[in-house]
């Protein structure tokens, strides 16, 4: 039998991963901006009151690093899997590879190497019944970048909430596949 060990001076045990998600800590209000329940009259939600996941598998395309990052902790966190890419021909290249797997697409739209627009337009060629999540700051919302739009298409607003974001997810993967024109 070897003998018991424990951790080498100034190392932490590893960490154990608990059923129950941990609540989320507010995050600071930037200047100007208001949290979602003073701007639309939105009571907050307890974190266990979200539909959590149980798999799904979520392929995240983004290429700001911290939105990958801190999408990925609240998504996993609440028993989705994820995929993330830091632009289109990376999210085109996961997609082949876990094509049956995956279940929804989240993209922004402006990255650099392949855009939003042009990787979901190459995706839904292969698979016309896809779940697309659009992320857009407001200078898409401007028009300034043409996406392609179809039924069944949702979008979230940058910068997004966690609230948000799993809200998306869950609306996404509770609706019908989007019709085939």
């Amino acid at each position: 039998m070897p003998p018991e060990t424990s951790p080498a001076p100034g190392r932490a045990e590893p960490a154990t991963r608990s059923e129950t998600p941990p609540p989320f800590e507010p995050l600071p209000v930037w200047p100007g901006n208001k949290p979602s329940s003073e701007i639309d009259g939105a009571s907050p939600i307890a974190p266990n009151q979200f539909q959590r996941g149980h798999g799904e598998l979520v392929l995240l395309v983004d290429d700001d690093a911290m939105i990958r990052f801190l999408a990925t902790k609240i998504l996993t966190t609440y028993g989705y899997s994820v995929l993330a890419a830091e632009n289109g021909a990376e999210g085109i290249a996961l997609y082949v590879l876990r094509r049956s797997e995956v279940a929804v697409v989240i993209s922004d739209l402006m990255m650099p190497v392949m855009d939003g627009p042009t990787m979901i337009r190459r995706i839904v060629e292969m698979n016309p019944r896809i779940r697309i999540v659009v992320a857009c700051g407001s200078a898409s919302k401007e028009g300034n970048l043409k996406f392609p739009e179809r039924d069944g298409q949702l979008s979230l607003e940058k910068p997004y909430t966690a609230t948000a974001l799993l809200e998306v997810v869950h609306a996404a993967l509770s609706n019908e596949a989007p019709s085939v024109a």
